[in-house]
């Protein structure tokens, strides 16, 4: 067997446990690498058919999809805090501008 099907055989095999682990588990995958979501079903439809370099799978975390949603919130009010400082700069630096012209 040459290499590129060893390495095609090993991905598929990779693949099939993490669709197998997060279906057990109820999970959903995790690539670290795109910051993206998948049930397992996507999952193996999405990289499936893909090429993959050996060892790809070491980026993909099986997890409770929750945890996404928990994560997504915390960057959604850091973000909304760093809007409200920014706001509050503009503010008063045209509210500065202003008083120097009077």
């Amino acid at each position: 067997m040459a290499i590129k099907e060893q390495i095609a055989a090993t991905n598929k095999v990779a693949l099939g446990n993490l669709v197998v682990q997060a279906q057990r588990e109820n999970f959903w995958l995790f690539d670290s690498t795109t910051k993206e979501w998948f049930s397992p079903e996507e999952f193996e439809k999405h990289y499936g058919s893909k090429e993959l370099e050996l060892g790809w799978y070491i980026k993909i975390k099986v997890l409770n999809p929750a945890e996404g949603l928990k994560g997504a919130d915390i960057q959604i009010q850091k973000i909304v805090e760093k809007r409200g400082i920014l706001q509050h700069r503009i503010i008063e630096y045209y509210r500065l501008q202003r008083d120097k012209r009077l």
